[in-house]
């Protein structure tokens, strides 16, 4: 087959999510697989580049925002399959990268792979105002003649919505986790989705337990700081966790975001909230994936407790380092673990669950080597990159077959 892979991340580009992680990974198994595969994603050095990596062509193309992807895509798309055309396109619906491509060239079959919506992340990470901040905004447009439409009803326009058409219009669709083709089935429509694990590199390198060094017990959160991600729920569990065990230190890796206080990041947020305790917490920042398997080395528990998750990469990367996971049952995490078995679950909004598994687990070597040894080897036999690409291929072939 020849694919075309249409993502604006690309770890060798813009990269700082899932979707870039995943637009290599599931090009590089196709190409191993003997098929022709090109990718196209975004760049912001302003000019174009053609490179040949991990078997398969990447192009990279000058965009000033995803938005301006989606229509610069469309041109290098066409002059590729104009000389010599695609079988199938696959992209994510995050974006809609790949919108315009399939409205000019109709008869090409579109996969979709769903990674997480815009109205979902948006939702997520909406913080619903106090009484106080409500009327200060109602009256505020009084005084000014108006009456302003409350911002805090939070509604989705799927008449604007350049995702859900996409969605409506695919051949196919899959999605890495039950939990998300739920939702969106709910909020887009009915509509088959395959339920498809994305792929996992696993490098086979060998996990270090160096635990527990000099007594302390060394807790990794990973993601971006933001609401979604759990970082509040995560914030109020950290005295209680503090006063009860004061060998546990807290390592923040993942890129800063505004925080719920106006005029304040995340970091310094916390840093200015929990200032009595900061030289417990240490902030690493976005992290390569070299930086953040030494962090992983170092680490004895892992923390998620996102509100909700579809397919997090980190977390794959925690258990494949042997490492006790903490994470929220709400969403896909909860399909990749087992609760006790091979990691923790807890639930989401719930600052003292957070609080009792990390002291559980800090109080219980025993446990914590159990359930990491156990989550290796549920990521090497589950999501293995080989077995979930035969899968995906037969998706592939699924869809090239599909009649009008």
């Amino acid at each position: 087959m020849r694919i075309a892979y249409i993502f604006y991340e690309h770890p060798l580009s813009i990269s700082g999510g899932g979707i870039g992680t995943y637009s290599d990974q599931i090009a590089s198994v196709m190409a191993r697989f003997n098929h022709d595969v090109e990718v196209f994603s975004g760049s912001k050095t302003g000019c174009y580049e053609s490179i040949l990596t991990h078997h398969y062509k990447l192009h990279l193309i000058p965009a000033a925002s995803q938005e301006d992807f989606r229509l610069q895509v469309t041109k290098a798309f066409a002059l590729a399959h104009e000389t010599n055309p695609f079988d199938l396109i696959e992209g994510a619906e995050y974006g809609a990268d790949t919108l315009s491509i399939k409205k000019l060239y109709p008869d090409i079959k579109l996969i979709i792979k769903l990674h997480t919506p815009k109205f979902l992340v948006k939702k997520l990470n909406f913080v619903i105002p106090s009484f106080f901040s409500k009327l200060h905004f109602i009256l505020g447009g009084l005084l000014k003649g108006e009456f302003p439409k409350p911002y805090w009803n939070f509604t989705h326009d799927s008449n604007r919505d350049p995702e859900q058409e996409l969605y409506c219009i695919a051949d196919s669709v899959s999605s890495p986790s039950a939990s998300l083709a739920n939702i969106v089935r709910k909020e887009w429509g009915d509509k088959e989705i395959i339920v498809l694990p994305n792929p996992f590199q696993a490098t086979g390198r060998i996990p270090v337990r160096n635990q527990s060094s000099k007594g302390n017990i060394r807790v990794l959160f990973i993601g971006r700081l933001e609401r979604r991600k759990g970082i509040y729920d995560l914030a109020q569990s950290i005295p209680i966790i503090f006063k009860k065990n004061p060998a546990v230190t807290f390592g923040f890796a993942g890129s800063d975001q505004p925080s719920i206080k106006p005029g304040l990041t995340t970091k310094k947020y916390l840093l200015k909230k929990f200032s009595r305790y900061s030289a417990r917490m240490e902030f690493f920042g976005l992290l390569t994936t070299a930086e953040l398997n030494k962090k992983l080395d170092e680490t004895d528990i892992c923390v998620f407790p996102s509100l909700w998750e579809n397919f997090p990469n980190a977390c794959l990367e925690a258990m494949l380092a042997e490492k006790a996971v903490i994470a929220s049952k709400n969403g896909g995490m909860a399909e990749m673990i087992s609760h006790l078995e091979n990691g923790y679950l807890i639930s989401p909004n719930a600052p003292e669950e957070i609080a009792a598994a990390v002291l559980e687990l800090s109080a219980n070597h025993d446990l914590r080597l159990k359930l990491g040894k156990a989550a290796r080897e549920q990521i090497l036999k589950k999501y293995d990159a080989t077995t979930v690409g035969l899968e995906t291929e037969l998706l592939y072939r699924q869809t090239l077959n599909k009649k009008k």
